[in-house]
């Protein structure tokens, strides 16, 4: 009998074994008090002898759910006895609750940023800093601290050499976790990540921190920060709740505009420019050319300057001209999982940032790179 059961009994017997009234008095629904009452009653009338095996076996609590164990017991006359006991246990100590409301309720008490004050500087109207956030996968490395340290270290040092500018796009471009849930596994291939399984909570919540880390820093030196979180295929639905989250935490700041979205392809544009960005695991930059100019045509034909396709998924960074668009993959900060190094991918870790002007388009580049981070950081042995 766990301790919860033992003291709804008790209740229950106080309330002369009224269901109704003890359910009211213990805040519980009632069918939650008959499931108790019912097992701690089995219990009860449980023979004495399985009921000091069950106790020996320290299964109080409902931590686990069932099992083998075994009992040890020391007769009179010193012979040892042993005998296995076969349990199992129903988590009837919780009662079942709406997640989604539960959900509601948390971001409603949540936090929120403070109203930031805008720069007091004359800041160029014609200028907007795009930093595109590549694969950080967050959670990977199995929750490496010293990972994250090096992401906060390089966002702090990127966004501090940003010339000046009136308006900051913040781009997570897709895979800001390294997993889905729990399970560690890419949601559609199936493929293992090296990631901390153990509190996908944990890495949504640095994830989000992350995120709320850059926004802060870069309204210091903007007027408007405008934040988009795509969808990767490491995190197809997670980066949904960071992003949701984030929208709550600068509700209130009307500088802060976080565009709530699980849109695959989008457009953000700035003048006679757009970026077009896209996790890029399932389309080519030759396929999503079409893409965009036949479903967003309007936004094609009035980005008549230039038009940029920027992509990630690949780790590293790369560039294409097409017809009417320039295409890029940006490199990540992460080191390569042990998928990437099987393969030979050794990518240098690095964030960038792009200036655009509503006219001229690019006039401007930032980039922080980090040492090589290869498979070990200890010194190989060179065989001759």
């Amino acid at each position: 009998m766990t301790p919860i059961q033992a003291d709804r009994l008790r209740v229950w017997r106080d309330h002369d074994k009224n269901f109704t009234e003890t359910a009211k008095t213990l805040g519980i629904a009632r069918s939650t008090l008959h499931e108790s009452i019912k097992a701690a009653l089995k219990y009860e009338s449980a023979d004495p002898g399985l009921q000091s095996a069950m106790n020996a076996t320290g299964l109080g609590g409902g931590v686990v759910t069932g099992g083998w164990r075994i009992v040890q017991e020391t007769m009179p006359d010193g012979t040892i006895v042993r005998n296995s006991v076969r349990y199992a246990l129903k988590p009837d100590e919780i009662e079942p609750i709406d997640v989604a409301q539960a959900l509601i309720n948390s971001l409603t008490q949540a936090p929120r940023a403070v109203v930031s004050v805008p720069p007091t500087v004359d800041l160029p109207s014609n200028l907007c800093n795009f930093i595109p956030l590549c694969d950080l996968h967050v959670g990977g490395e199995y929750g490496d601290p010293k990972y994250l340290d090096e992401v906060f270290s390089a966002i702090t040092r990127l966004v501090h050499g940003l010339p000046k500018a009136h308006k900051a796009v913040l781009l997570d471009m897709g895979d800001l976790l390294d997993a889905n849930d729990h399970k560690g596994l890419t949601p559609a291939s199936g493929n293992e990540c090296d990631v901390i399984r153990e509190n996908h909570l944990e890495n949504t919540i640095n994830a989000l921190n992350i995120m709320r880390y850059a926004v802060g820093l870069l309204l210091q030196q903007h007027n408007e920060v405008e934040v988009h979180l795509l969808r990767g295929n490491h995190d197809e639905t997670a980066y949904i709740g960071v992003m949701v989250a984030l929208s709550v935490h600068f509700k209130d700041d009307p500088r802060v505009n976080v565009v709530v979205s699980d849109d695959n392809f989008r457009v953000i544009p700035w003048g006679k420019c757009a970026v077009f960005p896209h996790h890029g695991d399932k389309s080519k930059w030759e396929d999503l050319k079409d893409v965009f100019s036949d479903q967003f045509p309007d936004a094609w034909a009035k980005a008549k300057h230039w038009r940029f396709i920027w992509t990630a998924h690949v780790h590293h960074d790369k560039q294409k001209q097409l017809v009417g668009a320039d295409c890029e993959h940006f490199r990540t900060l992460a080191k390569p999982n042990n998928w990437a190094q099987m393969k030979g991918f050794f990518t240098r870790g690095g964030i960038c940032s792009v200036t655009l002007h509503k006219i001229d388009g690019e006039v401007d580049r930032k980039k922080v790179n980090l040492k090589p981070l290869l498979l070990q950081d200890k010194p190989r042995k060179v065989f001759t």
